[in-house]
């Protein structure tokens, strides 16, 4: 793991960019997808990142050849290091880091993995994830398609820690964000990668101002977003109700 950014008389490291009123600049982030991509491009140009974590490539199209994420395509173009790995818990880059060299924060959106301890509370607040929708509500991997498919009108962002359990963890912060009549999955996928991406960025401060105070998820109140296996993602379809086509 590359580090950046000195540490400071009081044993914290000061952020890259001189803004001393976020944790640690220097994070890891666990990414995949085009949510994942979009999120990464609005929060570089505030954040520095020292490593970045994306599962291997994936043949796809007709000659099976190596098809890199979305996520990879922007972070392997002057972002720092660059993981991939099968099993992040097995990771040796990261699990041999020492303890006081960790970032304060894990940053994971989409990524795919579940990841556990230790990495889950070795950074000074853990692993923080932006999830495109309102939890408890529409937990999983396909969150903005099935509101869509839902005819939902409103949605939003949520900024929540990791836990053990999937999308289950106490929530840092929420924005609710309406869906227009003809927004397209691709829309609302642009549309909440932005207002997360700044969600997190004033959670960060926060953070470090001791001023966020965690919220339980209400478990009675959780609902699911699995992604099909007999559908794949239409981004720019029309049809709000084409959010999904079947194979």
């Amino acid at each position: 793991m590359v580090r950046h950014g000195a540490r400071g008389s009081s044993g914290r490291r000061r952020s890259p960019r001189g803004d001393s009123t976020r944790p640690d600049a220097g994070v890891v982030t666990y990414v995949l997808k085009r949510f994942a991509a979009r999120c990464f491009l609005e929060l570089s140009a505030s954040l520095h990142f020292e490593v970045v974590v994306v599962p291997p490539p994936k043949p796809a199209g007709r000659g099976l050849k190596e098809s890199l994420s979305p996520l990879e395509e922007v972070a392997k173009v002057g972002y720092g290091p660059l993981i991939r790995t099968y099993d992040v818990n097995r990771e040796p880059i990261l699990l041999d880091t020492p303890r006081k060299e960790w970032p304060d924060v894990i940053i994971v959106v989409d990524f795919g993995q579940k990841i556990k301890e230790p990495i889950l509370s070795t950074p000074t607040f853990g692993c923080i994830n932006i999830h495109p929708s309102l939890l408890p509500a529409y937990r999983g991997a396909a969150p903005i398609q099935r509101a869509l498919m839902d005819g939902k009108e409103e949605t939003g962002v949520t900024v929540f820690r990791l836990v053990d359990a999937m999308d289950a963890g106490p929530i840092l912060a929420q924005r609710r964000y309406p869906i227009s009549p003809d927004a397209t999955a691709g829309q609302l996928c642009e549309a909440l990668a932005r207002e997360g991406s700044h969600l997190l960025l004033e959670v960060l401060e926060g953070l470090s101002k001791g001023s966020i105070r965690e919220e339980p998820q209400d478990e009675s109140e959780a609902t699911y977003a699995p992604r099909s296996q007999r559908m794949r993602p239409s981004y720019d379809g029309v049809n709000p109700q084409s959010a999904f086509t079947t194979w």
